[in-house]
């Protein structure tokens, strides 16, 4: 029987509500804070170190101010 190697990828999004002066400043609180408690299905914790922001990730279809959103001033 043939051996194969399969790709397989996961993509991890979350979002964390943060106090800042300014959209920009709230980015760099979100990430100080470190992830929300995520758990992957197989019971391990996703690296910190591997977040980035939408923009960052997908830089074609996403602006540094889609990033952020304003819920109460």
């Amino acid at each position: 029987m043939a051996k194969y190697r399969v790709y397989m990828q996961q993509v991890v999004s979350t979002s964390v509500e943060v106090e800042a002066e300014d959209g920009e400043h709230a980015v760099e609180e979100a990430f100080s804070k470190g992830l929300p408690g995520l758990v992957f299905l197989d019971h391990t914790f996703p690296s910190e170190g591997g977040w980035m922001t939408a923009s960052e990730l997908f830089p074609a279809n996403n602006r540094p101010e889609d990033d952020w959103e304003l819920i109460e001033e």
